[in-house]
């Protein structure tokens, strides 16, 4: 695929932000959904996440876990397994997802969610930021070591519940 072609792609998504109004999503459910897409058919999909937990958020979210599994076939090498948990902390809920491939090197650490930067088009995680960030929810890196990457996804007490 080009650079423009890319470009295009990256257009035609970025203007789906924000368009719909925020939805309560079942997270359970929504991981699933995305987990069943034959790109991911190799490795383990993992999740804790309780099955009653809803996140008010941008409609697109399943394109936000969507493109932060991919993102981890693209460049985790020697990946297998990814894993979901949620902590229910003092201020936010905090969704964390955490993949065993390769890792993001320190050098990489602080710009991976400016547009433009990456090995691909260097889009994918801008978008999730601004997908997110619709409704106060925020994301950040969180990895420890260069084994794995962890992600964690900040959510406001008021935009999380636990449905019956």
């Amino acid at each position: 695929m080009n650079s423009t072609q890319l470009e295009l792609d990256f257009a035609r998504e970025y203007e789906r932000v924000g368009i719909e109004k925020p939805v309560w999503v079942n997270l359970n459910d929504t991981v699933t959904t995305v987990g069943r897409d034959p790109l991911f058919s190799g490795i383990s999909i993992r999740s804790t996440v309780p099955a009653t937990l809803a996140v008010f958020c941008d409609a697109m979210f399943n394109r936000v876990l969507h493109t932060l599994f991919e993102n981890a076939m693209r460049h985790g090498d020697g990946l297998s397994e990814i894993s979901l948990s949620f902590e229910d902390r003092q201020t936010v809920g905090v969704l964390i997802i955490r993949n065993d491939g390769i890792g993001i090197p320190a050098e990489n650490m602080p710009p991976v969610f400016a547009g433009g930067y990456g090995k691909h088009t260097g889009l994918g995680l801008f978008i999730i930021q601004s997908v997110l960030g619709l409704t106060g929810i925020t994301i950040q890196e969180s990895s420890e070591n260069t084994e794995g990457t962890s992600f964690e996804i900040s959510i406001p007490k008021e935009n999380y519940r636990y449905d019956e």
